[in-house]
């Protein structure tokens, strides 16, 4: 996971200085970090499993499948809640 969160702040990070992400807007902001966690995955999912690979675990698929899809299906959750309590009211 902390493949994951660091690729995510770095881009996020380069796009602020760029000037291609504008702080004003936090819902922008906040929805492209959230994009960026979710491909994030992806890197992070191959991270772990060339880890577990190369230390000679045995469920280094299961890890790196569950690596990379944990964190963003957390936060799809989160949002969903939110977002639906946020439109109920």
């Amino acid at each position: 996971m902390g493949a994951q969160i660091l690729l995510s702040v770095m881009v996020t990070l380069i796009f602020l200085i760029a000037g291609v992400i504008y702080p004003q807007g936090r819902f922008y902001t906040l929805y492209t970090v959230s994009s960026y966690l979710f491909f994030g995955g992806l890197i992070n999912g191959y991270i772990t499993g060339r880890l577990m690979k190369y230390h000679g675990a045995n469920e280094w698929r299961f890890a790196a499948s569950v690596s990379s899809l944990a964190l963003p299906f957390l936060l799809f959750a989160i949002f969903l809640v939110v977002e639906l309590i946020e439109w109920a009211e």
